[in-house]
């Protein structure tokens, strides 16, 4: 099958001030339909970059990227884009945070509503539609811009460490929430993270970068049962070897970036 995403000898070089920053360095890789697949690197290695070079957010200084064959040349809307901020509005309450896109579409004002409430309880917020964003918890509000970017049916999402602020317990919270819409939706999901965990509980295959400039060092294949059980897979022989591996090709990079940032 044709993948959906492809990353075919990216480059990208950012100039300001008179400094020009190589982020990323002839990248290239594919994004099969309906995978979660994992972005990682060690810090500042081009990783959100790559995430909006994707989403024409930004365009590549050489190579190209192409959406279901064809290359992306302007904002793609056919992706639904989530960051690590929530970015909710805060005069707005859920609902009418959840229905923004469904506004620009132009759909009538029943239908937002039919379909904001419908995404809202499939996120499990169905009691919360009228509050606003400073009365809910931050897993709540994770929650809310998960159905703001579900809401309008993109076939692909770009996701740039969007439980990175959440506490431990209730970042597993939401790993299995992701988990739990993904395997209903069938949706394609790019996910950048640091977090090796995270990325071997959620992925099926994850691209490994190298430090800045950001090169692809491997593909890891993440052969583990699914249906996944977020806190049992932790437990399999498979995932330790999996863990110590990706360890093995971050390691040199983190703490060559860690010594740096001194």
């Amino acid at each position: 099958m044709k993948p959906l995403v492809e990353v075919d000898r990216v480059s990208k070089v950012f100039e300001k001030d008179g400094r020009t920053v190589e982020a990323l360095r002839e990248v290239s890789f594919d994004v099969r339909r309906g995978e979660l697949l994992a972005l990682i690197g060690a810090s500042g290695c081009g990783k959100s970059t790559l995430l909006n070079l994707m989403g024409g957010l930004l365009m590549p200084s050489a190579g190209e990227i192409r959406y279901d064959g064809a290359p992306v040349r302007d904002v793609n809307t056919r992706m639904g884009y989530i960051t690590q901020h929530d970015t909710l509005l805060p005069w707005r309450t859920v609902e009418g945070n959840v229905r923004i896109a469904l506004e620009l579409k132009g759909l009538s004002a029943a239908e937002q509503a039919e379909r904001a409430r419908a995404m809202i309880r499939r996120v499990g917020l169905a009691e919360f539609e009228r509050h606003y964003p400073h009365e809910l918890s931050g897993g709540m509000r994770k929650r809310v811009g998960l159905a703001r970017a579900l809401v309008y049916d993109p076939e692909a999402l770009l996701m740039d460490e969007p439980f990175g602020a959440l506490d431990a317990q209730l970042r597993v919270v939401m790993q299995g929430e992701l988990l739990r819409i993904w395997e209903a939706s069938g949706k394609t999901i790019v996910f950048v993270t640091h977090d090796l965990d995270e990325a071997l509980v959620l992925s099926d295959r994850i691209v490994v970068l190298s430090r800045r400039p950001g090169r692809l060092k491997a593909i890891v294949d993440v052969a583990l049962p699914r249906p996944r059980d977020i806190n049992g897979v932790r437990y399999l022989p498979e995932y330790r070897d999996l863990h110590a591996r990706l360890w093995d090709l971050l390691k040199d990079d983190v703490l060559a970036a860690a010594e740096t940032d001194r």
